[in-house]
This record gives C-alpha cells, structure tokens and sequence, in this order.
C-alpha cells in the first residue's frame, strides 16, 4: 500500500446500532489509499466484533483498537492519533451517514492550503432513518465566553448561501487536520472529557497562526447526540461545558482579554445561579460554582498549557476576534426565556 493520506480516526463508545446503520457509508468512500482507526472506549456491547466482520481492501485500511475505559472523546482522541500513519486526521463520530466524496472533497481542498489548519464540512440531520435538507451545522462560531453557535442551525440548505468560509470550529464530529498541527496543538486538552474539547483545539490551532474553514464541498448526515445523548443529563453536559469553556480561556487568552472577559464570565454566572435558584432547578444552579471550583483546583496544570499557548502564539487574539461575537448568548437565552414561552421547558426541566 503507498503512503497513507488521511487517517479516520472513528470513536465509539456502546454504539453498536448505529455502526449498523452507518459504518458502510465510511467504507463506501470514492477517496482512495486512507485508513480506519475505530477506537473503542471499553464498550459493553457487541461493537468489536461487529467491527472485526469489515476487512481491509486495497482502498482502506481498517484497525482495531479497544480502550481499557472510557476516556470520553478529547483522552480517546489523542489515544487513538497516537496510530495514525496519514498526513492527515480526519476525527469523526459514530452517528454520521458519510457521502461517498466526503474524503476527496476535504483531501483536495486542503492538500495546497497551506494556511488552513482544520477544515469541516456541511452537517445536515438525518432523521427517523431519513436524510433531510436541514441543517445541523456549516462551521460554527462562539461568543467571547465561548459559547459555541452552529452557523445556519435549523435552516434549510436550499435557503442559506453557501460557499467556503473562514469560521471560529468545527465539530469534533468532522474535523479534518494536519497531523503535523495536531501534534504541534498537543492535541485535545485530555481533561475536558468530553464537549467543547472541539473549541479548545480549533482555538489554539488559530493561535498557532492557522486558519478554520468550512467547505461547501461534501456532506454528511448527523444523527444528533447519537452517543452522548444516551447517559448524560441536561446539568452534567452543562458542567462539562461550563468548567472547558472557562478553561479554554483561561488557556488561550492574552493577558489584555482575560483581564477584561473573566469578570464579566463571573458576573452572568452569578446571574446564572440565582436565575436556576428562583426556578428551582438547583442541579443547574450547580453548574457555575461546580466549573469554577474545578477550575481554581486544576489552576496549576492550566497555567503550565498556558504558557506553551502563549509561548507558541503567531496570531494576536484582535485577529480571531473576527469570528467571536460581542454579544454573550446567555443574555440572548436570558431574553428568549422571559419572552418566549416555548423555551421555558427548556430550562424548567
């Protein structure tokens, strides 16, 4: 086999039926010479040996590897790149239907993009079996807080302008990378477990001096919250994003933006925790007090990635400001509560 080009890095935890429905559609790729990696994260049911049914062809390369426990995705990630031999990483999720160009479109496009470091592509949702013109995501951008909006969410694909752009992240459900920048980034941050770890990655990518892009070209079909939707409650998936997003910018803010971004971060929290007070959801209430304790207690280790950050920094954060908005969504969640009553449910629960 020649030199391998891209390697897909496929995480699963307990995912069996949705490799059933899903799993062809990688193997069915037009893109020739990359590879598999499926990465299991000490599943309990029968995914290994569903797996081990597929075998490698001169097109792909398929390997296994089982986890001793389940490292979320940001440890499994790092884990699982550890193996890759191609040039580029292409980390994807369990619960996506892949169109056949997916590989050639995103290999193309970046093989001569030099100042392009990670690159997605179109995410439209697959519902009760069925594609859809709906999207779930082009890219997505985040807030000065870091709170992360899918562009184009909702909206239907025949209705958006689409074209190539320079965007904040991409999804780790898509995310294709250089494995040079990977390694040079340090990969995922292993703490985060799980959400946000995508931000964190694509922030730091940006600081190195490299640009995000969606890609017009290619698509592929979400299930939403096919894995992580099974276990966590809506207070742990708010924790987990909460306690990363403070400390992505802990991380990868200057001196100047932290100064002016935390403070505020601490005054919407404290809204925030009388706000779950008053309607008593006191798991939610939690939330802002639980990620700022973690924070302070892993202080240490994130002020030693600080300083690589910091130290490796080729953009200055006016420069990623382009694709960060001023305006926090939790003042626009705020609004949309007490003036939308649909979206009260949402937090009553």
């Amino acid at each position: 086999m020649k030199k391998i080009k891209v390697s897909v890095i496929l995480l699963n935890w307990n995912g069996l039926d949705l490799l059933k429905k899903y799993f062809h559609s990688l193997l069915n790729q037009e893109f020739e010479n990359f590879e598999i990696i499926f990465f299991d994260n000490n599943s309990k049911d029968d995914s290994i040996n569903y797996i081990k049914k597929f075998k490698s062809t001169k097109k792909y390369k398929l390997r296994i590897y089982k986890n001793s426990k389940n490292d979320g995705t940001a440890k499994a990630s790092n884990l699982a790149a550890k193996y890759a031999k191609g040039e580029y990483i292409f980390f994807v999720s369990n619960d996506m239907l892949f169109d056949r160009k997916l590989l050639k479109h995103l290999y193309d496009y970046m093989k001569n993009k030099k100042e392009i470091g990670i690159a997605t592509v179109k995410m439209l949702r697959h519902v009760n079996d069925k594609k859809t013109n709906i999207i779930d995501s082009m890219g997505a951008n985040i807030d000065f807080l870091c709170c992360a909006s899918s562009i184009n969410i909702h909206k239907n694909i025949k209705n958006v302008i689409d074209s190539n752009k320079e965007i904040f992240f991409a999804f780790g459900g898509a995310t294709f990378i250089k494995k040079e920048i990977f390694n040079k980034a340090r990969g995922y941050d292993e703490r985060f477990f799980t959400l946000t770890d995508d931000i964190d990655l694509c922030w730091r990518v940006q600081i190195l001096g490299y640009k995000v892009y969606y890609i017009n070209k290619g698509k592929i079909f979400h299930r939403v919250s096919g894995t992580l939707g099974k276990t966590h409650n809506r207070h742990i998936k708010r924790f987990f994003s909460e306690r990363n997003n403070l400390c992505s910018m802990i991380k990868n803010y200057n001196l100047i933006s932290l100064f002016f971004t935390i403070p505020i971060y601490l005054l919407l929290s404290i809204l925030e925790t009388i706000f779950f007070i008053i309607i008593l959801n006191f798991k939610m209430c939690l939330v802002p007090i639980k990620s700022i304790v973690w924070n302070v207690k892993n202080i240490k280790v994130t002020i030693k990635k600080r300083n690589y950050v910091q130290n490796n920094r080729n953009k200055n954060d006016i420069m990623i400001f382009k694709n960060i908005h001023l305006l926090p969504m939790k003042i626009i969640y705020g609004f949309e509560f007490l003036f939308r009553r649909k979206y009260w449910k949402n937090y009553l629960n």
